[in-house]
């Protein structure tokens, strides 16, 4: 039987670090349930408990991600508040941006119904694998019974090395995309953005387009 049942919201980071969140809570014997993917039927689901016009259509969408897991009926729902984004050496800095880093303290502030739900959101550090590995353990250990730290130890480890192979995957199929293009003489574009933008709710079509008009498109 697993340990509880975790619901993990298909938003913002989650788009990029899903893989290493659900091998976690796999490997330490959580069910993990992902909510669907976006639409506008699941915007208008959490349309209800938006405070701000002005916030982004990604995060006005966690809205609708937290109410579709609250009808599957989960355990507890886990959401992390970061800071910092998983640091690839690219640049100066890795910062997430405010919305990205802290949205989850707004669900927490605005949705009523996370009060009949446990609502995790620690403050991690996902690029110190130690750090990490002791604060997970610390704070999932309060509310579960029978976690023991060589197993969040062995998790973490496991599931940074499942998001690794992921981020791989992509990296092979954008070089796959070039070899194709050039092979073929087509003309490449870049879509530069978040890793969210992925989403066709948010992306609007906008690599299909590019493909009709003949473009190879890497992300």
């Amino acid at each position: 039987n697993p340990i509880a049942k975790v619901g993990l919201p298909m938003t913002l980071s989650f788009y990029e670090q899903l893989k290493f969140w659900q091998t976690f809570f796999n490997e330490l014997g959580f069910e993990t349930v992902i909510s669907d993917e976006s639409s506008r039927e699941m915007y208008y689901l959490g349309q209800h408990t938006i405070p701000s016009d002005t916030v982004c259509y990604p995060a006005k969408l966690a809205h609708g991600h937290i109410e579709y897991l609250l009808d599957k009926g989960v355990d507890f729902i886990f959401y992390p508040c970061m800071s910092y984004n998983i640091d690839e050496g690219g640049s100066d800095n890795h910062f997430n941006c405010p919305v990205v880093a802290y949205y989850s303290e707004l669900l927490k502030g605005n949705v009523e119904e996370l009060s009949k739900v446990k609502f995790l959101y620690p403050y991690l550090n996902i690029n110190n694998k130690k750090e990490l590995t002791k604060e997970l353990y610390n704070y999932l250990a309060k509310f579960f019974d029978g976690i023991n730290k060589a197993e969040v130890k062995a998790a973490v480890d496991f599931g940074l090395n499942e998001y690794e192979k992921y981020m791989q995957a992509v990296r092979d199929e954008g070089t796959r995309a070039l070899d194709f293009a050039r092979k073929n003489n087509k003309r490449i574009m870049i879509l530069a953005g978040r890793p969210y933008h992925i989403d066709a709710e948010i992306g609007h079509g906008i690599d299909k387009l590019a493909n009709s008009l003949g473009f190879v498109v890497v992300s």
